[in-house]
Formats: C-alpha cells, structure tokens, sequence
C-alpha cells in the first residue's frame, strides 16, 4: 500500500530517486571492475614471468617516478644474471627495463665480482634504471660478490655525462680514458 501511494503521489520524486541509485550501482560497478581488471593484470605479471622463465626469483616489488607498480625479478641462469622490471604495460622482452650482467667466481666456486654486459631502459627519467641497479647491489651483495664493474662503451659517448651522474650516484667509481671516448666503472661492495 505504501509503495502505490509512493508511486502515485511522489511519481517523479521516486523516479529520481531511482535513477541516481541506478546511476551509483553502475558507477559503483564499474570501478569494482577496473580494480579487478587490473588486480588480474598485476597477477598476471607474476604467472607470465616464471612461465617464461621458470628459475626466476621475484625480489622486490617498487614505485617508479610515474608512481607505477614494478615487479623486480632476478634470473641467474649458470653465469649469467638478469635483474628485470616488469610492470602492467611491459609487453615483449624488448621494452622491459634489464640489466644484464655476468657473474665471475674465484676458485672455490664463491662470487668474486659481477660484470655488466648492458643495462637497457627503454623509457628514461622514471626511476627504472635506479630500481635496477638498486636491486643489483642487493643481489650482488647477498653473493657476497666483491665489486661490480663494467665498461662505458663508445657508443655511449654523447651521454657519458649521464652516464657518470648515474653510476656516482650509487658509490661506483667512474673513468674515462683521456679522449673521453671510453670508460669503465667499479664499485667495491663491503660485505
């Protein structure tokens, strides 16, 4: 009885009503299913990684500078160790952001450094390649590996200036021959 005088009497006042709970259910809807869909893309990262690479060790989860959500995996297959960040848009192996080194032993078969190959960052100026090399450190000192060195090749000449930024920034020694068109780096780890 109460709803027909409701209907009757207050038509347009309930239709409203109505109306703006339907247009709350929706809305309330469709934001559960964004944060589903990109709950289930985060949880595929994971599952996408040790698929493609079934002896992968996830080490760290970070924000880069775009306040983006960064999956750190390590990958040590025999000498060979990867540090590679992947997000919800990483997609194919040439943009995801890696440092790709090998790993040196004494006799004995204990760590004695690590040699990076490459670093690729595809999208600079976001805090991938500081996340990288923050987690090659770690990774690095957990071997108990004795430095990380490398090489600053020439092709890399037009921004040694960078370069260098971003190495002293994490404790590495930086040189360059007297052209300045080559260099190497170093960094001794206190286990």
């Amino acid at each position: 009885m109460k709803k027909l005088i409701l209907k009757t009497l207050f038509k347009k006042e309930v239709s409203l009503i109505h109306n703006n709970y339907q247009r709350q259910v929706l809305r309330i809807k469709d934001e559960f299913e964004t944060r589903v869909n990109k709950l289930q893309k985060t949880y595929d990262i994971p599952r996408k990684v040790f698929s493609d690479y079934p002896h992968a060790e996830m080490i760290g989860i970070e924000k880069n500078k775009k306040n983006k959500e960064i999956f750190v995996f390590k990958v040590l297959t025999g000498r060979n160790l990867s540090i590679k960040l992947y997000g919800i848009n990483s997609n194919g192996s040439h943009q995801i952001p890696r440092i790709l080194a090998t790993v040196y032993k004494e006799l004995h078969h204990e760590p004695k450094y690590i040699w990076i190959d490459d670093i690729v960052i595809p999208k600079e100026e976001i805090g991938n390649g500081s996340i990288a090399m923050k987690y090659l450190i770690k990774v690095a000192k957990q071997m108990e590996v004795s430095q990380i060195s490398g090489m600053l090749s020439p092709v890399d000449s037009n921004h040694f200036d960078k370069l260098e930024h971003f190495y002293k920034k994490f404790g590495f020694k930086v040189e360059f021959n007297p052209d300045r068109t080559e260099g190497s780096i170093k960094k001794v780890l206190d286990n």
